[in-house]
């Protein structure tokens, strides 16, 4: 088994494009983190594989298993720093002494190629892959679920009427989108492009860091100089309230996390309003946003 010393550690890379000038940017693709796994009436195992970076090698560890009768539901390459990267195999009906058994012959027949073996394994229950940690681009992450979400705003709603819990979250929010922009965003922007430019490069970034970071699909649509009007599909915070019985908006962090942004992009004044959402019969969550005077610091 991996020594406490020895831990596999997960780092998520999103590779922000550089677009044209943009006025409505929408994307669509779905990343899945594979961090947990269930599976039905036989067992399953993880097995995670700490080998040399060489050609091959993929292939050599998946014919040992294969020829051991085991079939791999799911592989993955989840990391490669320098010589060495980490497999991951999600083995179908394959139990402890399973398991057990293909990693001694990986080591045995790859002894050159092969630094770690770690597994786990579990039936009709929950299978976890053991991450030491999760980063985002380089900063340490979590994972927060609908759930999640959904428990702490019941909890609020408990405490706090809802005017102070919509003002909670979206403090929360724009907190967020401060962070958003002045952690990942500001550095990457180009002073000596026309302004005009970056802030619309600005807001491709919020699409595309808004996706990667799982909470919905973002399309921002520009409406003259000083408005934009923002669709989120599938917005992570109202998907956590959907089953609530809730029939009002739900947005209130994700107009936070707009104001926070907007408002430290463009140094002006920004009002977010939710006009739908998926929660007050809305096919997605739309929200108006509306750009005022300058900020000045004293």
């Amino acid at each position: 088994m991996l020594e406490g010393s020895k831990i596999v550690e997960l780092v998520i890379r999103k590779l922000i494009r550089k677009a044209k000038k943009p006025t409505l940017v929408s994307r669509k693709p779905n990343v899945v983190l594979d961090t947990v796994f269930t599976i039905s009436d036989k067992p399953g195992s993880i097995l995670v594989v700490k080998a040399v970076n060489r050609p091959g090698i993929l292939a050599k560890i998946s014919k040992i298993i294969s020829d051991e009768g085991i079939n791999i539901l799911k592989v993955s390459v989840l990391e490669h720093v320098s010589r060495t990267g980490y497999i991951m195999f999600l083995l179908e009906d394959c139990d402890q002494d399973c398991v057990r058994n293909v990693s001694d012959k990986i080591k045995n027949s790859l002894s050159e190629e092969i630094e770690d073996i770690t597994y786990s394994s579990s039936k009709d229950s929950y299978v976890f892959l053991k991450y030491g940690s999760i980063f985002f681009l380089d900063k340490q992450a979590t994972i927060l679920t609908t759930d999640f979400i959904r428990y702490v705003v019941v909890e609020l709603m408990k405490t706090y009427n809802l005017s102070t819990v919509k003002n909670i979250l979206k403090k929360i929010g724009y907190g967020i989108g401060k962070a958003i922009y002045e952690k990942f965003i500001m550095e990457n922007l180009n002073t000596e492009e026309k302004w005009e430019y970056e802030v619309d490069r600005a807001l491709n970034y919020l699409a595309d860091f808004y996706k990667a970071l799982g909470l919905g699909d973002m399309s921002i649509e520009k409406i003259g100089d000083i408005r934009y009007r923002i669709v989120v599909e599938d917005n992570f915070e109202c998907l956590s309230m959907r089953n609530y019985s809730l029939m009002h908006k739900t947005g209130y962090m994700t107009s936070g996390v707009l104001a926070g942004y907007l408002t430290s992009l463009l140094n002006r004044r920004v009002i977010v309003h939710e006009e739908k959402c998926i929660n007050d019969r809305g096919k997605h969550c739309v929200f108006e946003v509306e750009i005022y005077e300058g900020l000045y610091k004293a």
